[in-house]
């Protein structure tokens, strides 16, 4: 008898759209291993057809949809009263198209597993931010390491980045100090507003000597 699955993870990829579908893909309003929401709708082109599909967005702000295979997965997983997580990977810029597109990686567990997947995917989002990028598709094996440890195991080995079209370059691949200092701050670390405070003093120090004292 197959085992039951209680796990599923990949990378995808959320391309930017035509002005039809309303969402472009923005790289500038990216932060690398933010957590987005992913949103079910039924989108009307304007040829009139109804399209469904699954937004995924920081805050108020759409960052794109997932592809057919993937929103097909994840509507199936989600009528289960599976959860389904979704975090920025990389940001990739062509400038053949002057366009962006965007990778996140999508992670979905069963809710009996909740506590021990939300461990897991905290180790993720950490590796994710160094710049890494942790090969999330688990064997079963994995998978019961991960709830025998209640989300502590994170020994996935390192998966290599798509490889990129010609003209395009990656934008961003993991987030900057800034970034960490006001995410840490946002989340009440107040060691961390001291630090951002520090920072942001010393760059404003540093242009005021370069443009009145060099």
């Amino acid at each position: 008898m197959a085992e039951e699955q209680k796990y599923y993870a990949c990378y995808c990829r959320l391309d930017s759209t035509n002005a039809d579908s309303l969402i472009t893909v923005d790289g500038n309003a990216m932060v690398i291993g933010v957590e987005l929401s992913l949103t079910q709708e039924v989108h009307v082109n304007q040829r009139g057809k109804e399209v469904p599909r699954i937004v995924l967005a920081n805050g108020d702000y759409p960052m794109g949809f997932l592809p057919v295979k993937e929103y097909k997965k994840v509507t199936d997983l989600q009528e289960k009263g599976w959860v389904c997580r979704a975090f920025l990977s990389l940001a990739v810029y062509n400038r053949l198209e002057n366009s962006y597109w965007a990778e996140v990686a999508l992670v979905c567990y069963s809710k009996e597993y909740e506590k021990a997947f939300a461990g897991f995917c905290d180790g993720v989002i950490r590796r994710i931010c160094k710049g890494g990028r942790p090969d999330i598709d688990l064997s079963d094996a994995e998978v019961e390491r991960v709830i025998e440890t209640n989300g502590q195991w994170a020994e996935m080995n390192e998966k290599k980045r798509p490889k990129l079209e010609v003209g395009s370059a990656y934008f961003k691949t993991r987030r900057s100090f800034a970034e960490n200092m006001a995410y840490a701050a946002a989340e009440g670390n107040k060691g961390c507003y001291v630090s951002l405070f520090i920072a942001v003093f010393i760059i404003i120090f540093t242009i005021i000597w370069f443009v009145f004292f060099r």
